[in-house]
């Protein structure tokens, strides 16, 4: 059982320093992630009683515009969503 004090879901943004060599371009890209998600993290509920641990690794070679961050990170919410219930059932 998870302590009271824990978080049901962690989150990790990384961006790689080889295809962005500009630390502002990597902080631009996670910031844009990290935003997505938090706009969108109420469509992956965990079940009760259970947490997850997510690393989201941004792989693109092109600076990405926010609509297609927020798109990309819809799809992958609703796909694991998906997963965690089919496993559940």
């Amino acid at each position: 059982m998870q302590p009271a004090s824990a978080e049901p879901v962690k989150t990790a943004f990384m961006v790689s320093k080889k295809r962005f060599h500009h630390a502002v371009d990597r902080n631009r890209v996670k910031r844009l992630m990290r935003e997505a998600y938090r706009l969108n993290r109420q469509e992956f509920a965990l079940p009760k009683g259970t947490s997850a641990n997510i690393c989201w690794m941004f792989v693109g070679t092109e600076l990405p515009s926010y609509t297609q961050v927020e798109t990309a990170v819809r799809t992958i919410l609703k796909e694991l969503q998906s997963n965690i219930q089919s496993e559940r059932s």
